[in-house]
Formats: C-alpha cells, structure tokens, sequence
C-alpha cells in the first residue's frame, strides 16, 4: 500500500504546528519509504490554490463555505474524495471533531475502501466546545470510529480511552510521534531572542510552549510558580492564544498575585526562536489536565531541558529511570521539583541528559516505517 491519502482539518503552510506540522512530517517521511502520500484539507479563506505541492507532496485545499470552531461544512467535498479516494490505497484520517473525517468515512465504506483513524488525543472532550463535541460524537463520531479499520495511538493513555469507550482493542496500533531534534543556537541568537523579549539578565528560566487552552491548565502552574521562594526566576509563557476568555483569565490571576514583572508572554515560537527558548531555558513545565503525547516536552528533552508533567500527559511514558518527574493534580506539587531543579545544578543536568537520550529513538522517519508496516498488515 504504497499510495495513502491523508485527512486533517487544517494545513498551514506558514503557521506550522500541532496537527500540520504532525501530517507535514509523517508524510514527508514516508516520501523517503517511497510512498506517495497526498494532503486533503479544508480552506477556509481561500488564501491557498486548489492543488499545490510540497516537498513532494500533493495537497488538495477543498474550499469550506461554513465554519464552527472546529466543524466545517463543506457541500463538494464528498464529490471531491470520491476522486482522491479512487485513485489511492488507503486513507488515514488524522484527528476527530471536523467533518471531512466522516465524509472521507462514508466515501471510504462505499468504495470498499480501507481506512485508519489517527484519534490524536481527542477522545478525551475537555474544554472549549464540548457540549459541541458531545453532540458530535452522537451525529458523526462513533460511526467514524466504529467503522475504522484501524486506530493509531500514540500512548497507552490513549489506547485505555478507546478500550474505555467500548472500541475493538484489535483494531488498536500503537506508534510513537516523531521528534525533531532542537539544535543549539548561537550565541548572538540568543542575545537576539532576549531582547526582543525583554528577558532579565541572570534570572533563572521556568518554560512552558503550548496552546493557551484551559486543558493546558497554566492556572496551576502559575499559581505554584508565584510560591517558589527564589525570587530570582521567571515564566515563560510561550504560545498561540486558543482561549482569550481564558487567557484574560490567567492574565487577572498573574495580576492579582503581583508577579507581572516577572511571567513572559512571547506568543508563538518557531525555528530558531523556539531553539532559543529551549536552549536558554532551565526548566520546561507541562501541567496539563490531558495531553495525549506533548510534542513540546519531547523538544524540550530533545534539547537536554529537564522536564516536569503531570501525569495526564503521553510524553511521561518517556520518563522512565529519572528521564523527566512527574506530579500528580495535587497543590503544591509542581513547588518541590521546580524548587529542585532549580537549586541543584546537578540533579538539573541528569535529568536533562537522561531526558534528551530517552527520546532519541523518537524519530519521524520510524514513525514513517512503522505507519508503513501498519498500512502493509492491513493489506495482507
């Protein structure tokens, strides 16, 4: 099954993150396995053609007369798949809560065609929208998953919601995410990066890189960072605003503790701002309430950055022998290791090490391989 089509809500050429840069990656990876994947995704503001390619790779924008959130409506789209899916062996659907999933789904089943549903953490309906999700899950999504030839998880936490919620334990495949390695910047770089953030000079740096959502659960992690006794620290809050009702939440939190001038909001990071963030770095928090792998987290280790998540979150199956810490919802219990890792330079430097060889193995181009051999069982 050398010939895969593959469905994702949205693919940004330029703001290359979350599920873009995860389709982007795994696709461009399986190009080297000499497969031929293609892109279909739906546009929203027409800014793109209708085909394009990249770095080998068709991508087939299908134009999206209505949006909700995550939904959108597209009236040609089946029309559209039914070509796509025709000329292709298998399609992989990348994510839940959009509706050319279940489209492809419907194209997929009256084609005789097979497919995979890649659930990426989403089985969990936290947050924004989920009185949205739930009536979702009704009128598309268990059909979407019922029907799937295959699930592909990332972690055992994910295989545990699928088992949960009632689906075929058989059909579950398990691949880990790719991670690209952060490499060191230099040194004007960095200097550069400071700057323009206004970064204290000789303060010590607790980081964290993600979406601001509620499920991110930052209110913790700022709360516990306001009692840390070195006053010789800052946050760096890095990332695009999901929520603003929630991140005018945290910025009244941040307020009312009297730490503004000492919490950093930079926004979103690439390239080589993001290499500076990590690099310049001292510690990388990950608090959320659910997080099915934490591609952030990996980078951070990939960097050699000690890591602490709680343990909600995928990347903590890493973590084995001191790789990274993780806490429990508890209160308080961020203060402790950060307190540690920031105090004992030593203990900061195994963590990272053990951190940054644990996620070694976690390449895209074995991600590739194994999503290869998957799409070969499912052949034969």
């Amino acid at each position: 099954m050398n010939k895969s089509l593959h469905i994702v809500q949205t693919f940004g050429l330029h703001d290359v993150q979350g599920r873009t840069a995860h389709v982007s990656n795994l696709t461009q990876s399986m190009v080297k396995l000499d497969h031929t994947p293609e892109i279909v995704a739906a546009s929203y503001d027409g800014n793109y053609p209708e085909t394009l390619e990249v770095n080998n790779v068709r991508i087939t924008y299908l134009k999206s007369v209505a949006r909700y959130r995550s939904l959108t409506l597209n009236f040609s789209a089946r029309d559209h798949l039914i070509k796509r899916v025709s000329e292709v062996d298998i399609v992989h659907i990348h994510g839940l809560y959009d509706l050319l999933g279940p489209v492809a789904s419907k194209v997929c089943l009256s084609m005789q065609k097979p497919y995979v549903l890649e659930t990426m953490g989403m089985l969990f309906p936290f947050g924004r929208g989920f009185l949205l999700k739930r009536v979702y899950m009704e009128l598309f999504g268990k059909n979407l998953l019922k029907n799937a030839t295959k699930y592909v998880v990332t972690s055992n936490m994910e295989a545990e919601h699928l088992e949960h919620a009632g689906y075929d334990p058989s059909k579950i495949t398990f691949r880990h995410n790719g991670v690209d390695p952060i490499s060191r910047p230099k040194i004007d770089e960095i200097r550069s990066f400071r700057d323009k953030h206004k970064l204290k000079s000789g303060f010590q740096k607790v980081i964290f890189l993600g979406r601001i959502a509620p499920v991110k659960n930052l209110e913790k992690l700022i709360q516990e960072f306001h009692l840390l006794t070195n006053s010789g620290v800052i946050l760096i809050l890095a990332g695009p605003v999901d929520d603003h009702k929630y991140f005018h939440k945290l910025k009244t939190l941040i307020k009312s503790l009297s730490i503004q001038d000492r919490v950093v909001w930079t926004g979103p990071l690439f390239g080589v701002d993001k290499a500076c963030l990590f690099h310049d770095g001292d510690i990388f928090v990950l608090p959320s309430i659910n997080e099915n792998f934490g591609i952030a987290a990996a980078e951070a280790m990939t960097a050699g950055l000690p890591v602490i998540a709680t343990e909600t979150c995928g990347i903590t199956e890493h973590f084995e022998g001191d790789a990274g810490i993780v806490v429990d919802f508890s209160d308080r219990s961020l203060v402790k290791p950060m307190s540690e890792l920031l105090s004992k330079k030593d203990f900061n430097l195994e963590v990272g090490i053990k951190g940054k060889k644990a996620v070694e193995l976690l390449s895209w181009d074995m991600a590739a391989k194994l999503t290869s051999n998957m799409y070969g069982e499912i052949a034969n």
